[in-house]
């Protein structure tokens, strides 16, 4: 019957999060947040290349809710590590599977040539929506971001991504159980 406004997005200026529908909610974790002036905002500023030019960006630990009845967001507990472009899938109604993307290793503060130091990462999280906790999964394979991600009677299928900073993609399908 069409589409309705329900909401504005939290934080509007961050891109890559990891977003999934579970229940009666809409859920985004992580994502990139871009730096007009670097160093402004945190210390854990990196800089990537985007449409061909250099940007500064953050990776974030934010995660958040949508009720999409009463259009109110709701702040959800952090990320343990900043991530975003994993992938996520709803497992009934009350859990999601967050696995994948990019991870900031060590923010520059903490580095000695001063640049932050990010990853492909395998870490696989199972999050309880009604509890509001992260529990480590085994990891995937292979590391990966911007990757489909299903869950199938049991089976969590991680298909394809791309597996390297130079734009490489994967054709790799990894299978994982739930038990």
């Amino acid at each position: 019957n069409g589409w309705k406004y329900v909401a504005d997005l939290p934080q509007s200026d961050v891109s890559h999060r990891i977003i999934e529908v579970c229940g009666e909610k809409l859920y985004l974790f992580g994502g990139l947040r871009r730096i007009t002036t670097p160093g402004a905002e945190s210390t854990e500023a990196t800089t990537v290349r985007a449409m061909h030019n250099l940007v500064s960006v953050v990776p974030l630990r934010e995660a958040f809710a949508l009720d999409v009845h009463t259009g109110r967001w709701e702040k959800l507990r952090p990320l343990p590590t900043p991530t975003y472009r994993g992938g996520s899938a709803c497992i009934g109604d009350d859990h999601i599977i967050l696995a994948g993307g990019v991870a900031l290793a060590m923010p520059p503060y903490q580095t000695p040539d001063g640049r932050p130091r990010l990853y492909f990462s395998t870490q696989c999280l199972l999050y309880d929506t009604a509890r509001d906790i992260y529990t480590p999964l085994t990891p995937l394979k292979q590391g990966v971001m911007g990757h489909g991600y299903v869950h199938l009677n049991g089976i969590v299928y991680a298909i394809g991504g791309e597996d390297s900073c130079y734009r490489t993609r994967t054709d790799h399908v990894q299978v994982g159980v739930l038990r």
